[in-house]
Formats: structure tokens, C-alpha cells, sequence
């Protein structure tokens, strides 16, 4: 992982997601803070990852921060719902064409 992160040559995608893994594994050593270091990295290249906001928020309640476990609460609601609008748009495509194809 970080060697992935350190290259620079992935996408910003996958540079989450190796910041989410890493942070993942900083969590299962039960070190926290650079698990939410790891998880702010993930959720700046990636505002739509709910997990890593998620994760954030638990490891911030795990260290004491109350406040901060709350607005990454709050964040995680709102990545999972900019992930759920984006897929519910997809079906909505696909009936239309389904729709379109039977009035042909």
C-alpha cells in the first residue's frame, strides 16, 4: 500500500482506496490517529467514500472526540446519499430504455 500511495502514479481512486486500507490496518494495531489521518486522506481524494467517513467517525469516538465522531456521522450520511442518487439514476436509464424499446 505504500508503495501505491508514495508513486503518484495511480488514479485518485485507487490512492483511496490504499489510504482506506492502510487506515483500516492502523485501526486493527489500535492506532487511531493515524487511522483518521489514513481516512481524511481516503475522503479527500474520494468525497463519496461513506465508509472511510464512517470509520473516521468511529476511530474519532474511540479517541474521545464526541464532536468529531458526530460530524462524521454527518458526512458519512452525506456521501451515502450522493452514492445512492448515483445509482438510482442508472435503473431509471435502463427502464427508460426497456420503456422505449417496447413503444417501438
Amino acid at each position: 500500500m505504500q508503495r501505491l500511495i508514495e508513486s503518484g502514479n495511480e488514479s485518485k481512486k485507487n490512492q483511496a482506496i490504499a489510504y482506506y486500507n492502510r487506515g483500516l490496518a492502523h485501526e486493527n494495531k489500535d492506532d487511531f490517529a493515524r487511522a483518521i489521518a489514513d481516512y481524511n486522506d481516503a475522503n479527500r481524494l474520494d468525497p463519496n467514500d461513506a465508509d472511510a467517513f464512517f470509520y473516521r467517525g468511529l476511530d474519532k469516538e474511540q479517541i474521545g472526540d464526541k464532536a468529531g465522531a458526530g460530524a462524521g456521522r454527518k458526512a458519512d450520511n452525506r456521501a451515502a446519499m450522493n452514492c445512492l442518487q448515483g445509482a438510482s439514476a442508472a435503473p431509471t436509464m435502463i427502464s427508460s430504455v426497456a420503456i422505449d424499446r417496447r413503444a417501438a
